[in-house]
């Protein structure tokens, strides 16, 4: 895709010069490592560093245009007062002049595995545009808008938020045609408050729904449900329960631990393990059926969905079976993963990690993940300060004291893992980014070596 420097100068307010008429952008970035020929550097400044000190290395490895918020003159240079705010009004530009309808997704949980679901079954009629990766912020969501080009028919966007009005933010530059909300559960809630600010910040989706456009809600969630009121946009619900627009049913489990499900009488199949996986997959057929699929194309598209790494992630060494879900983690989301260990054949060990931004509900949460965990693990193994109240919610349901054990950090749970695992063994590895509970891995692969 190819951008005039006229035209993002026209949008930012600033004249350009004769020599500057003639050129034309290939693509931008916001780090002088991955800059190529064509490019524009956004230069965006930080705690630690300003991003308008590499201006000029940017141009010797091949920028020919940037954006600052350092006062640098020269060709093909804007200098701009807010570089995040200027790098949103030309992606928002951009997404308005491609004209093709657009999906945003948010939610506590399932964001990516709902976005995921969607961008494989809408694949199934057209070539569809999607968020790479973890790009859901006030900078990922813009640099992702800005790769949207001419022959893509739909864009599938994720917007992750920790705290009020980002994303009003961000859908205020996407303008989406369609919403979804997956859940209201606990992430980010010791930055929030509670869960009624989780939902109120997550609701702002709402309010930027293009003209007869769609929001479509997990109706099976306590905050979400209550949506159903708004008079625009036009709002659908999903779930289990009676009282939802779209139903599913009959909900089985495989011996490999994916579901299978009944909607409008129509049987759909999941490749990936975990119920809560129907519910990813259920916002994907709301909005594929508006769309114009078929039941077919859905269901062919439903079972090319891939899980993202570092999220479910099944590997086997010398028959040790190890479930990776070390991305992030939240109480829904240990609960979640903790089922789906349930579902395996084998001794089932849980390696898990401190659950961060927690706030003041810290301690609850996750003494309520242990008293989940002792109706399933067998081993229970707990990384951090804030896990050993999950050894402890474990001790309190009944679980014994010789399967319990806590550590200061991964590497020393992977370290005693090492010698306890054994052939036959199932073992879940979760825990919030900061973690690095993918440390745990490594002692069972290589055995620390």
């Amino acid at each position: 895709m190819e951008f005039k420097f006229r035209d993002i100068a026209y949008v930012l307010g600033r004249k350009v010069s004769k020599d500057e008429e003639s050129i034309v952008i290939t693509g931008f970035s916001t780090d002088t490592r991955t800059i190529e020929p064509g490019t524009m550097f956004i230069a965006i400044p930080g705690e630690n560093y300003d991003g308008g000190n590499f201006v000029q290395e940017a141009f010797s490895k091949g920028a020919i245009a940037a954006i600052s918020e350092k006062d640098i003159k020269g060709k093909g240079i804007i200098v701009v007062k807010d570089v995040i705010k200027s790098l949103g009004k030309i992606a928002s530009v951009h997404r308005q002049n491609m004209g093709i309808p657009s999906i945003a997704i948010t939610g506590s949980t399932g964001k990516t595995s709902t976005r995921n679901f969607i961008l494989a079954v809408l694949a199934e009629k057209f070539n569809t545009h999607g968020t790479v990766g973890n790009l859901n912020n006030h900078i990922g969501l813009p640099m992702s808008l800005l790769t949207i080009d001419n022959t893509h028919e739909v864009s599938v966007l994720e917007m992750g938020m920790s705290g009020l009005g980002e994303i009003d933010y961000l859908a205020g530059i996407a303008k989406p045609d369609f919403g979804v909300i997956t859940n209201i559960g606990m992430s980010h809630i010791g930055l929030l408050g509670s869960r009624e600010n989780i939902f109120k910040a997550k609701s702002e989706l709402a309010d930027h729904i293009e003209p007869g456009g769609l929001l479509v809600v997990n109706g099976d969630d306590e905050f979400l449900i209550g949506l159903r009121g708004l008079k625009k946009p036009k709002v659908m619900t999903f779930g289990k329960e009676e009282h939802n627009d779209h139903i599913f049913h009959h909900e089985k489990a495989n011996e490999n631990g994916c579901y299978s499900f009944i909607y409008d009488n129509h049987k759909f199949n999941l490749g990936v393990r975990g119920f809560h996986n129907i519910y990813n997959a259920m916002s994907a057929i709301v909005i594929a059926r508006e769309m114009g699929l078929t039941y077919t194309e859905i269901a062919n598209g439903l079972l090319k969905f891939k899980n993202e790494k570092l999220r479910l992630e099944t590997m086997d060494f010398n028959g040790i079976t190890v479930i990776n879900d070390s991305y992030n983690a939240s109480p829904d989301s240990m609960k979640s993963s903790i089922s789906i260990l349930g579902d395996f054949k084998g001794r089932k060990i849980a390696i898990l990690g401190d659950m961060l931004e927690m706030g003041e509900y810290s301690k609850k949460a996750h003494e309520e993940v242990g008293v989940f965990a002792s109706k399933t693990v067998e081993i229970l193994i707990c990384c951090g300060k804030e896990s050993k109240s999950i050894a402890s919610g474990a001790r309190n349901n009944g679980m014994s004291e010789d399967r319990i054990y806590t550590f200061d950090t991964s590497d020393q749970a992977g370290d005693f893992l090492r010698d306890l695992v054994k052939e036959g063994d199932v073992v879940l590895v979760k825990g919030s980014r900061g973690m690095k509970m993918e440390n745990v891995i490594k002692y069972i692969e290589t055995g620390g070596n």
